[in-house]
């Protein structure tokens, strides 16, 4: 990969806000915030803000970006950095209009049009998201980063195929990749060319030894197994995942069509009854026509879903020769509040925090904060905190003011816990739900393109 623009850690594509960007100059590393006044140069404006963005202190990192943009309207990395900033904070509009002003400064600049690409995909204009992206792939075509998040976003307009090509051409750029391993798999999965599921449960193999923790590659890692037609490996997958949690909807799901197969009638149907209870909008009601995504991947998955409609008294024999991608329907459920368990995406601390407390304590809190997300469009959502002294510091009043309603609902979660008494550091965390029912399909869980921000994954 070319740059420091395309680092990414294991829990999601996301590069480091600086690391390209904001450099001093060639051997100096990441400055220091120069003595206070007004920058004289555009470099050390963004050092500046750099310096105050990674203490925690985003709004004055903006005011010394906006203040150098006055006297430097050409800089696009000015641009592009507030653009960043502008994303974090949960501006949008004001991000949006930053990130295209840095494009018109330097079109050249792919972490601009990378960054608004991002953008779009999470606003869900994914029109507009393709274009920039592959203004980003073509301006960097050997980043894994930038053909991973055009892959995603081809997925999202439908583009399966298109999203297959850029998906196995991110991996050969960075094999290692944990994240493109999964969401690759995910999109060979829904693809189904021959071949595709062996392809697919190789890459979520790899991926789910890499993170065995991981409860979302399990869950694919049991599907691959599944449209590999290994279904007791599968029943095994499944299992073990319902076992952690019995009302995890896609497990039984999953499970449901291995005991059909299995000739387990009335275990399938309990099964299926636990999935549609808990998904309903995912699963349907008996409607093979709101049935799509992971859980249709295998041969035999549109016969399962007429024969549920049918209430049948018995699985019917077995014949996935006969039921072909064709015949399994596509139609996008609607849009929905988001509905699932809720995982700490990623985690970035500065400061003496210990990383492994203070996760441990956000999956906790991530354990209750399903309320958190009750909203259309609030599947995702970044919260930065202070602690110090064993506690959460509060934000400042005009912070909480302009807070959404899910970053208030966890931060009061997260600030019920007791941190170890000697952290002193800033964190920000990404939040999100693992259901697959953002945006105009239903979407693998993992699948989703990444700003290139502040993130590391936790």
């Amino acid at each position: 990969m070319t740059g420091a623009a395309s680092t990414r850690g294991l829990a999601g594509l996301a590069t480091a806000l600086v690391a390209a960007l904001l450099l001093v100059g060639p051997g100096l590393g990441r400055a220091q915030a120069p003595p206070a006044g007004e920058a004289t140069d555009p470099e050390r404006a963004r050092a500046q803000a750099s310096a105050l963005a990674d203490s925690g202190n985003r709004r004055r990192a903006i005011q010394v970006l906006e203040a150098a943009r006055e006297r430097f309207r050409e800089d696009a990395r000015i641009h592009l950095m507030l653009g960043v900033l502008y994303r974090e904070g949960g501006q949008r509009g004001a991000a949006e209009a930053s990130l295209r002003k840095a494009t018109e400064a330097d079109p050249q600049l792919a972490p601009a049009w990378g960054n608004l690409a991002a953008l779009h995909e999470w606003q869900g204009r994914y029109e507009e998201a393709l274009i920039a992206a592959t203004r980003a792939v073509s301006l960097a075509p050997d980043d894994a980063g930038y053909r991973h998040d055009r892959a995603i976003i081809q997925y999202r307009l439908g583009h399966v195929e298109a999203a297959a090509e850029d998906g196995e051409r991110a991996l050969e750029l960075a094999p290692g990749d944990v994240r493109i391993q999964t969401d690759v798999g995910l999109m060979l999965l829904e693809r189904r060319r021959p071949g595709d599921p062996m392809r697919a449960l190789e890459l979520l193999q790899r991926a789910a030894a890499a993170r065995p923790e991981d409860d979302e590659l399990a869950l694919a890692r049991a599907y691959a197994l599944l449209a590999a037609d290994r279904t007791r490996a599968a029943i095994e997958a499944f299992d073990v995942l319902l076992e952690r949690n019995p009302r995890q909807a896609w497990a039984a799901w999953g499970r449901a069509i291995a005991a059909w197969r299995e000739r387990d009638p009335e275990r399938a149907r309990d099964l299926a009854k636990i999935a549609r209870t808990v998904l309903p909008h995912v699963f349907g009601g008996g409607d093979a026509r709101r049935t799509t995504g992971l859980h249709l991947t295998t041969a035999d998955a549109g016969a399962f879903v007429r024969w549920l409609a049918a209430e049948a008294p018995s699985p019917p024999p077995r014949a996935p020769d006969t039921v072909t991608p064709a015949q399994i329907p596509t139609v996008a459920p609607p849009r929905r509040a988001a509905t699932g368990r809720v995982r700490v995406e990623s985690l970035n601390i500065e400061g003496s925090c210990e990383r492994g407390a203070v996760l441990e304590r956000l999956r906790e809190a991530a354990a209750t904060a399903e309320p958190c997300f009750d909203g259309p469009g609030s599947a995702r959502q970044i919260v930065t905190l202070r602690i110090e002294r064993g506690r959460v510091r509060p934000s400042p009043q005009d912070a909480q003011a302009r807070a959404a309603p899910a970053e208030r609902c966890l931060r009061d979660r997260i600030a019920a816990y007791r941190f170890p008494a000697g952290m002193k550091c800033s964190a920000r965390a990404v939040f999100n739900v693992l259901a697959l029912d953002a945006g105009p399909r239903v979407t693998p869980p993992t699948l989703r393109a990444e700003p290139r921000g502040r993130d590391r994954g936790p």
